[in-house]
Order: structure tokens, then C-alpha cells, then sequence
């Protein structure tokens, strides 16, 4: 049999699985049944088709692994509160940690494709679109590593848990931030045995998979509480149903992981995890040169990330995460009333310019970013930016003209006779944020309008600026999300709260102005599209509501923060992933080379 035949072959099984899922009655939104039995007809056609017709090849040699090894993480700080479900623990650091140890029943990768976490959940199908029922089927042998067995009652607990049902431990409220979806479940019943239970939801919710991550231990939060318990470090509170489990804690030092022995799924390569607190982000990085740690994540000066670039024992990459940076204003300022003037104040900036001078100097050929709910890698990203003319322009001449704006003999810029100026706020300790406000400075100066910065400290000094309102222009970061429902929470009643953190690398904000834009137009939009099973139907619906957003001129997306991943050489298989869950979902690939064997090795 010849090789084509065996590749057509092949295709003709894919499209026939495909083409049988696509006329079933019961559609997923990310096809994620699809993927697995196309993933399960490849590797049987491999098996058969391909191993009988592939020509011979040579096998590459094999690196030399370590065994027993030590990966040590070199971070700024130790989280205080280990439950990312609750706002102190709703930080970048905290998310990486506990992707090691608490279940995710899915997550994202690097390319935006959701993964099934199979060592707790075997299989998770759309059952029933009316009303939607998701059935879950618990991985048998599933356990936390106290050897308490996961049950329905863990997701029971949970869902409670999210939605404020019944009361925390000393009779206290739950805290949480609000995630999308849970509000929308009407009931979770077990159908057999416990290892098999149903999800009925009140009315659709698209991103159902989004649901479930972080899955906290019910049998210990019901006794230390949701809220606060997990600020306590120990084995026996943060038990684990991931590949690690804490073996070591050191207050404001370290925190060791070692490898969960009642792991239900293939162990990790290797043996220990230490995230270990150093004072500085330069001390960080020696350390990873020097391989008393092997990986660090953060934010660098081009000509920092140059430099690392240049030294053989290192390997840098850097990525644009979901982190957007987007320019904000305040409506209650004269100037920024009104959306004619908004729009015209905008068009005065160069976002090519500004894009290529701070996302650009890491990622050359970078572009504005152009959307307020779809990051620019997503298959929904669209761009969106509706009528912001470009500087210097008769058109743009027109805009301020209509909007009441005009130069003086001078060169300013005027406003009901007077000239126009404004605060610009930023937050200091975010690279790009100083970078872009003293870029947008600049331009503004030579638009005819003077531009005051004020630095914040930090990230939470700048949203306590917003929240009361104490600002006039401010540009912010604002983390999107692969799931769409997430990034346009606070567009609905189903709000998320991503608490200030300046955390490592990525402090997590969300635009309280936002509220002001929603309409009951957008509304009504993103909810259509949150309960929509139909892909195109839902990014169609999302486009609709971020071209109405673009409307209101009330935030403009400038473009997407890259960070970079600092590893010394001799770790291997760290990948970048942009969500929340960051390269730490993928350590359990992760591998240390013998550096012995490999030079003693032919």
C-alpha cells in the first residue's frame, strides 16, 4: 500500500467521524468530542494504515533525564492565601502553585485548545441542549492525596460554594470571585454510584468546560472554611489530586513540592518543585544563570531580555500573554463627556506607533489590538475599531471640528476657549504601562494638548483610583480570558472580580468603568452569546456587543503585554501558555538533563 493511500485513508476515517458528530442532535461548542475520536481514529490508523506503508526512520538518540530531579522556581514572594477562588488568592503566583496540586477539570493550552484533566474526570459530554445536562464521570481510582476518594460531593460543595448557597465556616459568608456559569446550574445529581453525575443548567451557558477549575477539597474546606483556610501551608490542608503534593514550607522562603504518590494520572518527570523567594528581580535571574534555579518568569527591559539572549545557560522566550493594556476615561471630566469627544481625543494617538514602541520592541511587527473581549490569537479576535481615524488626516480635522475642538494660533488644542489638558495615570511598577504613558505623553504634546502623568505604586493604588472615580485618563491593564463569558462578566450580571495583585509577573485588574458602558442592548448581546452552543452564532454576538462598546469611547485597547519565561538550558519541555494557567500546566512534561550523561554519552 502506498504512502498517499495510507494518508487518504486516513482522511477518509477523520471525515467520517466528523461528518457523524456533525449530524448528531447534541452539538458542543469546542467540538471537544470531536477532537477525541479524531485523536482515537489517528492513532488507530497509525497504528495499522501508517505502520504498514510509512518508509523506515531513524530514531533520534535519546537526552538523559535526571531522575531525581530538583526544579526550583526563583519568585518575588509567597502567596497568603492558596485558594484561587477567593480574591487574596486570585493571583497569577497562586494559580501556578495550585495547577500543580488541585484539579482542573479543563484547561487551556498554548494554542487556546481545552484539555480534559483525565486523572479526575475520564469523560465530560453535552448529554441534552434542553434543557443543557453536561455528564461527568469520575476517573475510577480518583483520590486526593489523604486517600479520600473524589466524589459528586466535591462538585456539589463547589458549586454551593460559588454561588453563595448556605454559609462559610463561623457562619460567615462565602468569598469569591464570581465566575460565569455557576449561577446558571439548577441542580448536580449523582446517576450511578457516585462516579457518574449530571450537570443541568437553568438556562445555557456555552462555556460550561470553564467550570470545575480549582476544584477545592470539600472534606477539608468544610472544616477549615472556603474563605480563609487555605491560608494555613500544609500537606494536610492543600490536599492534592495533581501530580505534586507540599512536602516543605519555610515562611517567606520557600514552598517545596514533591510527587503525589496517589496521582491518578502519569507521574511528573521530575521529583521536586521548590518555589523559592528571592529579594529582587535581578537576584532571580543570577540565580537561574547560575542554576540554583532553573526557571523565573517577569517582565525585562528589552535590552535586559537582549542581554539574557547572549548567555549560552540560558533559554528566553517571550510571549504577549491575555494581559491588555487599555487607555480609560473619566466622563465625569468636561473634556471626556461625551463619546464625539472621546472618539476625537483618540484619533489624536498613533496606535501603530504606539504598539510598535512598546509590544514591538519584544515582538517585532506588532499591532494595535483592536478588541475588548477576543485577544488577538483567538479565532474569535475581530477587529473592531469602527471610525478612529488616524492622525493628521482631513478626516480627523473633521472630528474635532464636529466635537467642538480647535487650535488656537499657538498650536493647543481647545475646548470652550480653553486649553486642553489632563492627568494621565498609570501604574509605575508595569514596564509597559510607564512605557506607553510616556509615549502617549509625547504624542499628545505634539497633538497641541499638555498631558500631566501621575505613577501609581502599584497596581491596587491605581484601581482605588478608578473605583472612586479620582482619575481623569488612566491607562490600566485588564486581563482577558480564553473563555469569552469570562472577559465580559462585568458586562452582565454574572460579574468577575480579578482583585489588584503585583504579583509574578502578571497583576490582574478589571476595568470598573466598564460598568458605565453596559447598555441593556449589550446586555442582552453577551448574554445571547454566553448561552449559545453555536461557535459562529456566539463570536457573531460578541462582535456585535464589542462594536458597541467601541461606540462608547470609554476605554480603547492599546495593545497586548508580552512577559518572558527565563529557564536555564537544562530544563526542557516548559511551555508558554497565555491563560491564567500559565506554563504550569504543563509540568508534569517537564524534564531536567543529566549534563553528566550527556557529555560522557555518544
Amino acid at each position: 500500500m502506498s504512502r498517499a493511500v495510507c494518508i487518504y485513508n486516513c482522511y477518509r476515517s477523520i471525515t467520517l467521524v466528523v461528518n457523524f458528530k456533525r449530524r448528531s442532535f447534541f452539538k458542543k461548542r469546542k467540538a471537544f468530542s470531536i477532537r477525541l475520536l479524531i485523536i482515537f481514529v489517528v492513532a488507530l490508523t497509525g497504528s495499522s494504515f501508517l505502520a504498514g506503508c510509512s518508509s523506515p526512520v531513524t530514531s533520534a538518540p535519546q537526552v538523559p533525564i535526571e531522575t531525581n530531579a530538583t526544579v526550583t522556581v526563583a519568585v518575588p514572594n509567597l502567596p497568603t492565601n492558596y485558594n484561587p477562588n477567593v480574591p487574596a488568592g486570585n493571583n497569577f503566583l497562586t494559580q501556578q502553585i495550585m495547577d500543580c496540586l488541585w484539579p482542573q477539570i479543563f484547561s487551556y493550552d498554548g494554542n487556546y485548545e481545552t484539555n480534559l484533566d483525565t486523572a479526575v474526570i475520564s469523560q465530560a459530554e453535552l448529554i441534552s441542549i434542553d434543557p443543557q445536562k453536561v455528564q461527568y464521570t469520575i476517573a475510577s481510582n480518583a483520590a486526593w492525596s489523604n486517600g479520600t476518594p473524589i466524589t459528586v460531593s466535591d462538585f456539589v460543595y463547589n458549586w454551593k460554594a460559588h454561588v453563595g448557597i448556605g454559609l462559610d465556616s463561623g457562619n460567615k459568608p462565602y468569598q469569591v470571585v464570581q465566575q460565569p456559569g455557576y449561577n446558571d446550574i439548577a441542580s448536580i445529581e449523582p446517576t450511578q454510584n457516585n462516579q457518574i453525575f449530571t450537570v443541568t443548567f437553568i438556562k445555557p451557558f456555552a462555556d460550561w468546560e470553564s467550570l470545575f477549575s480549582n476544584l477545592v477539597p470539600s472534606q477539608v474546606a468544610q472544616k477549615v472554611g472556603w474563605s480563609t483556610g487555605f491560608t494555613n501551608v500544609s500537606p494536610a490542608t492543600e490536599v492534592s489530586a495533581g501530580p505534586f503534593v507540599i512536602s516543605g514550607y519555610v515562611p517567606n522562603q520557600s514552598l517545596t513540592l514533591t510527587v503525589n504518590k496517589k496521582f491518578n494520572g502519569t507521574k511528573p518527570h521530575i521529583a521536586r518543585l521548590i518555589f523559592k523567594v528571592y529579594p529582587s528581580a535581578q537576584s532571580m535571574l543570577q540565580a537561574v544563570e547560575s542554576n540554583q534555579a532553573q526557571l523565573t518568569i517577569g517582565q525585562y527591559s528589552p535590552l535586559t531580555v537582549a542581554n539574557l539572549n547572549k548567555i549560552n545557560a540560558l533559554n528566553v522566550e517571550t510571549h504577549k500573554s491575555l494581559a491588555a493594556v487599555m487607555m480609560t476615561y473619566n466622563p465625569a471630566y468636561p473634556v471626556f463627556a461625551t463619546s464625539q469627544l472621546r472618539q476625537a481625543i483618540s484619533s489624536l494617538v498613533d496606535y501603530n506607533q504606539l504598539a510598535s514602541d512598546t509590544e514591538g520592541l519584544y515582538n517585532p511587527g506588532a499591532y494595535p489590538l483592536t478588541n475588548m473581549i477576543f485577544a488577538q490569537n483567538q479565532s474569535g479576535y475581530t477587529n473592531d475599531a469602527g471610525n478612529l481615524a488616524s492622525p493628521n488626516t482631513p478626516e480627523l480635522t473633521q472630528m474635532l471640528a464636529a466635537a467642538g475642538l480647535s487650535y488656537n494660533s499657538q498650536g493647543v488644542l481647545v475646548f470652550n476657549n480653553q486649553p486642553v489638558s489632563f492627568t494621565l495615570g498609570y501604574d509605575s511598577n508595569d514596564m509597559l504601562q510607564a512605557t506607553a504613558a510616556s509615549n502617549l505623553q509625547a504624542q499628545f504634546r505634539d497633538a497641541g494638548i499638555n498631558v500631566t502623568l501621575t505613577p501609581y505604586q502599584n497596581s491596587g493604588t491605581e484601581q482605588t483610583a478608578l473605583q472612586a472615580n479620582n482619575f481623569q485618563m488612566t491607562i490600566e491593564k485588564v486581563t482577558l480570558n480564553p473563555y469569552a463569558s469570562y472577559s465580559t462578566a462585568s458586562l452582565t450580571q454574572d460579574q468577575i472580580y480579578n482583585q489588584p495583585n503585583g504579583s509574578w509577573p502578571i497583576g490582574q485588574g478589571v476595568n470598573p468603568s466598564v460598568v458605565e458602558k453596559t447598555t441593556p442592548q449589550i446586555s442582552t448581546l453577551i448574554d445571547q452569546a454566553d448561552s449559545s452552543l453555536d461557535t459562529l452564532k456566539s463570536q457573531d454576538l460578541y462582535q456585535q456587543a464589542d462594536q458597541l462598546l467601541w461606540a462608547t469611547y470609554l476605554t480603547v485597547p492599546l495593545f497586548e503585554e508580552p512577559y518572558s519565561i527565563v529557564t536555564n538550558n537544562l530544563l526542557q519541555n516548559v511551555q508558554f501558555n497565555p491563560s491564567e494557567f500559565g506554563p504550569f500546566s504543563s509540568v508534569s512534561n517537564w524534564a531536567v538533563v543529566n549534563a553528566t550523561a550527556l557529555t560522557t554519552s555518544t
